[in-house]
């Protein structure tokens, strides 16, 4: 498939590879990211596209290639890449000790942010996320959807340039998932460029322009949503929970 040339690239990756114990886990990917678009890596369950987020933000160095997050070098620069970047992993890391509006207070001091600035940055960011009304709620008390949309308000803190995101939507049920991605899609709205990795393509289709399959550590299509839907489902990849593509 030929590649549209992207005019503005605010991440690129240039044939970038990843081995553990001798196995090639990300072989050889090569993309750009528009910015203030939504970008998609659609695969299975490993497929690779953890692991190149990682290589991303940072938390994995490539084996090879060259990843750009806004013209800086991940390997050479990664305090300045970091800056850049909000993070939302799979996992939701969250303080089970300090209560909702204590979590938030404590990665603003992490990240930099101290006194009045981060409690109205906090209790900004609670607003946003419609969790005003859990802020004094400890972390087990919270439903899953809430829990999500907790670690998107860590993830705002800093206010990055780029927002990644790791199967975001993980574990929730429908209406909490709608409610997550329209607050996406309004991030989106804002100019923030939305990186996502999923294994279901109804996610992408919300909020995502562009989108590559990863198959194999590999990018086996890369195109727009529609190009992708129409493909997936040769990949073993669902249009949502219990419904293949439709394309």
């Amino acid at each position: 498939m030929p590649r549209k040339l992207i005019s503005d690239p605010v991440i690129v990756l240039e044939r970038v590879s990843r081995t553990f114990d001798q196995k090639c886990v990300v072989d050889g990917v090569s993309l750009a990211i528009g910015r203030g678009s939504g970008f998609g890596l659609l695969g299975s369950n490993g497929a690779g596209k953890s692991t190149t987020l990682k290589m991303i933000y940072g938390s994995l160095r490539p084996s090879a290639g060259r990843i750009l997050v806004n013209g800086m070098d991940v390997v050479r620069q990664p305090r300045q890449v970091r800056r850049q970047l909000g993070i939302v992993p799979q996992d939701d890391l969250l303080d089970s000790d300090l209560g909702v509006y204590d979590n938030l207070l404590f990665h603003a001091r992490y990240a930099g942010i101290s006194g009045r600035k981060a409690h109205l940055r906090a209790q900004q960011l609670l607003e946003s996320m419609e969790l005003d009304s859990y802020a004094d709620m400890m972390i087990g008390q919270l439903s899953s959807g809430l829990r999500r949309r907790l670690v998107l308000a860590r993830a705002l803190l800093c206010a990055p340039l780029i927002l990644v995101l790791d199967e975001p939507t993980r574990g929730l049920d429908r209406d909490s998932r709608q409610l997550y991605l329209d607050k996406l899609r309004q991030l989106k709205g804002e100019g923030m460029t939305l990186l996502v990795a999923t294994h279901l393509a109804e996610e992408l289709e919300a909020v995502c322009d562009r989108a590559a399959i990863m198959d194999q550590g590999r990018l086996v299509e890369n195109g727009s949503f529609s190009d992708i839907c129409k493909v997936a489902e040769r990949h073993n990849i669902p249009m949502s929970e219990g419904r293949a593509a439709p394309c």
